[in-house]
């Protein structure tokens, strides 16, 4: 790997110094903050706060220096070692920030989480260290953070926690961090976040941060550099939005007053605006719209949007994404609408799904991400509509990081490493990305920009192609997919969809068929979707195409989570009979019912043995959400009735106590409410069928999750009441990914593990590299296989990719 290479992951940067050892930290590439300036332990210390970990050092190197973090994880349980940075800053109207890091042994760290204090919260992001004894730059944006608590704004930072999980083993390593500082940036997008809207409880928290990312991330891939700004700081004097020429509110259905002026006052200096899904109140005339009401797709979820003969300059024929439903706004004088809503049939609904005026484009669904086909060009025609000349500045930027894949700076180097090895068509693939280059370059020097963007895109796939052909495929290993949608893939029937995943090498299918109090199947025991006389059996659709094209199937069932597309009765008759959850607080949680319940535990036992009576030619049957939420449920009346029947006395304090003098009995007591099922599912299945294969998927981390969650899965495993399990490691970084399934192998006894691959959750859910990448670590682990999450529209821009060589039949 060279000095330079920089790999994207998410919206974290990373540039691998591997020149420099850990004796030499190296040199600040912008100014470091004021607070990371020390000459002693002591002055180190002050400012790195350990919480419940060992003491910082600092290590002087010449002009440079850098504070060890000891990590003393050995004969501890502490599943992470973090320290506080205390230092006020104003990142209100920075990119982010940037330091460099040294680990000794990145395969002892199970994965490093960065946090920003803000007022009454946090806010946070995953990063990655992609080599162990080597200096690497991180940068970490504010885009597409998570959120605890009540964040404050991004203004009001009072201190960063870095935080690093423990990896497969509990022995002591130790981490360096240099040249902490802050990234600022000019750009012409400013993206505005909902951060005023965040409230504890509220289910639309991770929306917020999360359809802001999604347009973050298409800018990216577009070339496109944008601000983030939160909407508590929007109004202040010296934000980004002072110098911009475009906002983007990708979903900011409140902001305040003060809000609202600066971005009329934005206006008035000709600015233009992106607005998707809501508007505040009053702001519908600045946009040229007026609201008319609220539609769901009548299909299930549509197709994209399709262009009107307004349509914009660039602007895709269809744009697909599969949104369930739209705001319906209507055009006020002077604008116009610019693309319409199509089913998932091809049927135009005549919904306004876009609509442009002089200054605006509004669209009637949250922005989901860049995988959807021809959705990038959409954002690119929106842009260069609000903002003409940015079309030459994307083109620029696409030439410039053609070949840019994974850890790969350019084509020359990917031409580097396929060497001597490559394949005949690898290297075809390779020579027509270089020409595609040499084509784009010559339409961007004649002006032709959108021809220039459409050669780099070709130039890509190219060479994305050369490095796909390049991976082996291992035969008689299990490759199968979860699938959350009960009818597959959107606008295909379950015949096309499996055809499609068996053609591309895979032979396995997780349909997620049932819920704790729904089944897409003719169920006696759960209450049946609404569409089963219409829409058929989805179990035995599915069933058929995949005997037919020889792919297993293991339906997938959701434990405990009534779901969210339900009979109301049930989950009223539910609430009646005290068989739903409460939490430490006293909250009901509606739709989760209670593990310790015995009806409960029948009802689920029931529901998923009945699918093996039912279906003599299904594969298998399989647990997911085989836990509880959280540490905070369940702790209603039934739960402390049967736990102080168990211990055989009573709760002086409750709740309480089962934090404190109780906490052991009341973790085991959790722990063998949710076994209890594993166990009963196991002698029932396997009484009707012995064949009949039982599979979970899993929390990462069973020496923690057995408590936080009550996920005893290495007992289950040592029981022998799993046939294989899936760990959901879904995490971007390739070491984090090999740090968790290696640490698994250690907990799974003789059962198979098959490690979870979250190409859907990534924060690019187009990467065939990345994916290849984690393949190819499970195999060199020989777990035998693995399994992707989701079978989707993502999926199925990555499957042909695979089929080149990874899993090529």
């Amino acid at each position: 790997m060279s000095n330079h290479t920089t790999m994207l992951m998410g919206l974290v940067t990373m540039m691998c110094l591997c020149a420099l050892g850990q004796g030499v930290a190296p040199k600040a590439t912008a100014p470091v903050i004021p607070e990371f300036s020390f000459s002693s332990d002591a002055d180190a210390q002050k400012v790195f706060y350990p919480t419940d970990s060992p003491k910082v050092s600092w290590v002087q190197t010449g002009e440079t220096g850098y504070v060890k973090l000891p990590m003393a994880f050995k004969g501890t349980t502490a599943a992470r070692m973090c320290w506080d940075v205390l230092a006020k800053l104003d990142l209100s109207k920075s990119k982010g920030i940037a330091f460099d890091i040294y680990a000794e042994d990145v395969e002892l760290l199970g994965g490093m989480t960065i946090y920003f204090k803000s007022g009454d919260g946090w806010y946070s992001s995953h990063f990655g260290i992609p080599s162990s004894g080597s200096w690497c730059h991180v940068e970490v944006t504010k885009s597409g953070v998570g959120t605890e608590g009540n964040p404050s704004g991004w203004g009001d930072i009072s201190a960063i926690r870095l935080s690093f999980w423990t990896g497969q083993d509990k022995k002591d390593t130790f981490a360096a961090v240099a040249n902490l500082s802050v990234l600022e940036y000019k750009s012409d997008i400013v993206v505005m976040t909902a951060d005023s809207c965040i409230r504890p409880g509220n289910p639309e928290n991770k929306g917020y941060s999360q359809f802001a990312a999604a347009i973050v991330r298409t800018l990216d891939t577009l070339g496109l550099e944008s601000a983030t700004v939160s909407d508590l700081d929007i109004a202040k004097d010296d934000t980004p939005l002072k110098t911009a020429k475009l906002l983007v509110m990708p979903y900011n259905p409140k902001i305040s007053p003060e809000a609202i002026t600066a971005l009329e006052q934005f206006a008035e200096r000709g600015g233009k605006f992106l607005a998707l899904y809501s508007l505040p109140e009053g702001m519908e005339s600045l946009f040229g719209v007026r609201r008319k009401g609220w539609e769901k797709c009548p299909t299930g979820a549509f197709k994209g949007y399709r262009a009107t003969k307004d349509r914009l300059p660039g602007q895709p024929d269809l744009a697909r994404q599969t949104s369930p439903h739209t705001v319906i706004m209507e055009p006020e004088p002077g604008s116009k609408v610019i693309a319409t809503w199509e089913d998932s049939e091809g049927n135009d609904l005549g919904w306004p799904g876009a609509i442009a005026s002089p200054r605006s484009v509004f669209l009637g669904h949250v922005w989901f991400s860049p995988g959807g086909e021809n959705v990038s060009q959409f954002l690119l025609s929106i842009v260069g509509y609000l903002c003409p000349g940015i079309w030459e500045k994307s083109s620029r930027t696409s030439i410039d990081q053609i070949g840019t894949l994974g850890y790969f700076s350019g084509l020359s180097e990917l031409r580097e490493m396929l060497g001597k090895e490559a394949t005949v068509e690898a290297r075809r693939a390779l020579d027509a990305a270089c020409s595609l280059r040499d084509k784009a370059q010559h339409a961007f020097d004649k002006r032709d920009y959108w021809e220039a963007m459409s050669l780099c895109e070709q130039a890509n796939a190219r060479a994305l192609e050369a490095y796909c052909r390049m991976a082996r495929s291992v035969p008689g290993e299990h490759r199968g997919f979860w699938c959350h949608s009960a009818k597959g893939l959107p606008g295909k029937t379950w015949d096309e969809a499996i055809e499609i995943l068996a053609k591309h090498g895979f032979n396995a299918i997780f349909p997620n068929m049932l819920w704790g109090g729904m089944a897409y199947y003719p169920s006696d025991v759960l209450p049946r979707y609404k569409g089963l006389e219409k829409e058929g059996d989805q179990v035995r659709l599915c069933l058929d195409a995949c005997k037919k094209y020889g792919v297993a199937c293991h339906v997938w069932k959701v434990n405990w989570n009534m779901g969210s597309h339900l009979d109301n009765d049930f989950v009223e008759k539910m609430v009646a009979e005290e068989r739903v959850q409460v939490t430490y607080s006293s909250e009901l949680k509606k739709t989760w019912l209670c593990p310790s319940h015995p009806a409960n535990l029948r009802l689920e036992a029931d529901s998923m043995v009945e699918l093996v009576k039912k279906y003599p030619d299904l594969d298998g049957i399989h647990f997911d959400y085989i836990r509880y939420p959280d540490g905070n449920s369940c702790f209603c009346a039934g739960c402390r009735q049967r736990f102080e029947a168990k211990i055989g006395k009573q709760v002086e304090d409750w709740p309480k106590d089962t934090r404190a003098i109780l906490r052991e009995e009341w973790q085991d007591f959790r722990r063998e409410n949710i076994t209890a099922l594993v166990k009963l599912v196991h002698q029932e299945g396997k009484a009707v069928r012995k064949s009949i294969q039982i599979s979970a998927a899993l929390f990462g981390n069973w020496m923690s999750d057995r408590n936080s969650v009550a996920q005893d899965w290495e007992l289950w495993c040592r029981n022998g009441w799993l046939d294989f399990g899936c760990p959901m490691n879904y995490t971007d970084w390739p070491n984090t990914f090999k740090s968790q399934c290696t640490r698994q192998q250690n907990w799974r006894h003789k059962v198979p593990m098959y490690p979870g691959i979250g190409l859907s959750c990534w924060k690019y859910t187009f990467d065939p590299v990345n994916m290849v990448k984690q393949i190819e670590i499970a195999r060199d682990l020989k777990t035998g296989g693995f399994n992707v999450f989701n079978y989707d529209n993502h999926a199925l821009k990555v499957l042909p990719f695979m089929s080149l060589g990874c899993t090529k039949e």
